[in-house]
């Protein structure tokens, strides 16, 4: 078959024009778009050891001392407090913590909580009795150690099993 020589010029041309029209149609176009996002500021307690004075002897002539372990993970530079409330212990504040008794009329046991070791500052939950950290990342453990004291010499308590449970808040 012959192709008449008009249409084959034709095709030709075509042929040629889109090889051209690549070539410069070639080039760049560009938009630059933003990628943002929010760190939420969070915090969160992993784990708080139970506190454990073990057996207390009041007529020993020295204070009974235990410590818990809590760690703490918060956002980097984040600024947090951690507070202990008044435990669960019958007429209990955060300043005159109390264990309750298994025994129903026996007196509670008398302690206290302290964020430092000479266990002189009082651990509450209202700013100024506060524990201040500063978050270093979630992957960053904030180890704190709650300090207790059970004072010697207290002889109006009965021989029983005696137990508060206390609550760690973290204000962000």
């Amino acid at each position: 078959m012959t192709i008449p020589k008009r249409i084959g010029t034709i095709f030709i041309f075509a042929a040629l024009g889109s090889i051209s029209g690549l070539a410069c149609a070639a080039g760049n176009i560009s938009k630059a778009f933003d990628v943002t996002a929010n760190v939420a500021s969070n915090c969160l307690i992993s784990s708080a050891s139970d506190m454990v004075f073990g057996t207390y002897d009041p007529t020993t002539n020295s204070d009974k001392t235990s410590t818990s372990i809590i760690i703490v993970k918060c956002t980097k530079n984040k600024f947090v407090t951690i507070g202990l409330n008044q435990g669960t212990g019958i007429n209990a504040s955060v300043v005159n913590r109390n264990m309750t008794p298994t025994l129903p009329g026996n007196d509670p046991l008398p302690y206290s909580l302290h964020y430092d070791p000479a266990m002189s500052a009082n651990w509450g939950d209202t700013q100024g009795t506060s524990k201040t950290e500063t978050g270093a990342g979630l992957n960053t453990d904030i180890v704190v150690t709650v300090y207790g004291k059970i004072l010697k010499n207290l002889y109006n308590l009965s021989e029983d099993t005696y137990k508060d449970t206390i609550t760690a808040t973290v204000n962000f």
